[in-house]
């Protein structure tokens, strides 16, 4: 069968203007074909296999024998690729190695929300928590006030540079998921200066008693929709307290920020 389509395959690298198959001229008249493509030993025998009847013009259907031996050839192929990647049949004993598959993607962001709204009610006064994309370092930041409530943070671009600027449906859309638009710019008030209303990031600042699991899930919302996180594992956080001292969340299952 190979030695067949081999034979084939070879008449198909001739030069065009000798094909073996049945041609009509300029004027409809049918070329006398030079020689057969194959034999018809072998072409009876393709047939055959393959359940196509080609008449009694041995070379009649042979581009068809050709196009139906080639898909069930990569019908095959993708049968047996499929038993490369799915494994061999389920032995009666099966060893179960004493591991924990991993969350899939939807469930990993799943638990980091759930992490994350532990983790900022667990916030003292003073006290930040930072979650940055690790590629093009995004960040959303928690500010803990005590019995203030907490001012939430998304960068905008005025601390954004490089290429790294949010497009303008993208600071749309963090309007639309309910953030507050940014009131100023950096440069326009000294350290000493800045205002405790209004920000330069896209902000909220929400009374006490603050809705924790809201917060955490707009948090993700922002991360994943605006600031194209595919994966918690393409996060890392900060998290400082008095003094600048750092705390450790190890909750939050992504990496902390050096």
């Amino acid at each position: 069968m190979r030695e067949g389509m081999g034979k084939l395959k070879k008449s198909e690298t001739k030069d065009k203007s000798t094909d073996y198959t049945k041609r009509t001229n300029s004027v409809g008249e049918v070329k006398k074909m030079e020689e057969p493509i194959m034999s018809e030993e072998e072409l009876e025998k393709m047939s055959k296999e393959l359940g196509i009847d080609t008449g009694s013009d041995p070379n009649g259907d042979c581009e068809k024998l050709r196009k139906e031996y080639e898909k069930k050839e990569l019908a095959q192929g993708n049968k047996e690729r499929s038993i490369i990647i799915t494994g061999a049949p389920v032995p009666e004993k099966l060893e179960r190695l004493p591991f924990r598959p991993q969350l899939t993607t939807e469930e990993a962001w799943v638990q980091l929300e759930g992490e994350l709204t532990r983790s900022i009610a667990d916030l003292n006064e003073n006290e930040f928590l930072i979650i940055t994309t690790k590629k093009k370092l995004y960040f959303v930041q928690f500010a803990a006030q005590g019995g203030f409530g907490m001012r939430v943070e998304a960068v905008s671009n005025a601390y954004l540079a490089d290429g790294r600027e949010l497009s303008e449906d993208a600071c749309t859309n963090l309007l639309t998921l309910g953030w507050n638009s940014p009131t100023y710019i950096p440069e326009e008030l000294g350290e000493e200066d800045r205002r405790p209303d209004g920000s330069p990031n896209c902000f909220l600042d929400i009374d006490s008693p603050v809705p924790y699991n809201l917060v955490a899930s707009l948090a993700v919302r922002t991360l994943r929709e605006i600031f194209g996180a595919i994966h918690p594992g393409g996060l890392q956080y900060k998290a400082l307290g008095k003094g600048d001292c750092s705390i450790r969340f190890p909750n939050l299952r992504i990496a902390r920020e050096r």
